[in-house]
């Protein structure tokens, strides 16, 4: 599984589509997914990959320290 930020910017697009393709390159069947900066959603996604015991995870981790609105 290949987790990044935002898959409309071009930086983690092309992140996300080159770890894609060497994993194919090595054999694995990926799924690409974007977290949004968005902690929580990136800890569901992360707990949703070890509950289908997926052989692996790519990380671009979103930022636990990031300011957002009022929160």
């Amino acid at each position: 599984m290949i987790l990044v930020n935002s898959l409309d910017n071009p930086y983690y697009a092309s992140e996300a589509k080159g770890a894609n393709l060497k994993a194919q390159e090595l054999g694995y069947k990926t799924t690409v997914l974007s977290h949004g900066e968005d902690v929580k959603k990136q800890s569901e996604l992360i707990d949703a990959a070890i509950g289908k015991k997926v052989q692996g995870i790519v990380l671009d981790n979103a930022d636990s320290t990031r300011q957002r609105g009022g929160d």
